[in-house]
């Protein structure tokens, strides 16, 4: 907008409030809520449909016998960062924030598959079952 449209539109504004016709002033405000509107350069947030339910993830992570089989089962569910540290925090997993997607899912990956695994290869029992 160049300075003369402004400074007309600064003007019908002050008439309009001098004047104070309600249908004016409303039609005044519906206009300035328009520009506004057209001209934001900031996006809408994002929406999701609803979110993913981190107890059955979970659950189904401590049932996988493998690593890489959990890995990918957590890459089909698409999770958010915001995701992937709830899920890591509902299971007791240490993240920090400077933690990367790829940081936090090994984690949650080690914390609930490769742990049970290490402990069963300790004991000498075979990796099959669960």
């Amino acid at each position: 907008m160049s300075t003369p449209e402004i400074a007309a539109l600064l003007r019908a504004i002050a008439d309009v409030i001098e004047s104070s016709n309600p249908p004016d002033v409303a039609s005044v405000t519906a206009a300035l809520t328009d520009s506004g509107e057209r001209g934001s350069k900031s996006r809408p947030p994002a929406k999701r449909s609803d979110p993913p339910p981190l107890a059955s993830i979970s659950e189904a992570l401590l049932s996988f016998a493998d690593r890489d089989v959990a890995s990918r089962f957590l890459a089909e569910h698409s999770l958010t960062k915001k995701d992937l540290t709830a899920l890591a925090r509902d299971n007791n997993v240490h993240v920090t924030k400077e933690d990367n997607m790829e940081k936090i899912e090994s984690r949650i990956i080690e914390a609930l598959v490769g742990s049970r695994l290490n402990s069963r290869a300790i004991r000498g029992e075979a990796a099959t079952g669960k």
